[in-house]
């Protein structure tokens, strides 16, 4: 399962790409990769903490860079 989400993503993020670039309105790629990201995440919810408890406090500026990434794709 975690492959063909990671692929679907892939192929999502790619068609969000397209028609940002060729359209106006890629509203619902958008919402599908978000989605998929949601998912991708929730899936790899371990190996991701173990990860962030490894950083201790250099987790601090890979956080700010995701919120910041957030905010700006917003």
């Amino acid at each position: 399962m975690r492959h063909a989400i990671s692929i679907s993503m892939l192929l999502s993020g790619i068609w969000t790409v397209l028609t940002g670039i060729t359209q106006q309105h890629h509203e619902l790629p958008a919402i599908i990769f978000t989605i998929l990201f949601c998912i991708h995440i929730y899936l790899n919810r371990k190996p991701l903490l173990v990860y962030f408890k490894g950083l201790r406090w250099k987790w601090l500026p890979v956080g700010l860079g995701m919120i910041i990434i957030l905010v700006t794709s917003i």
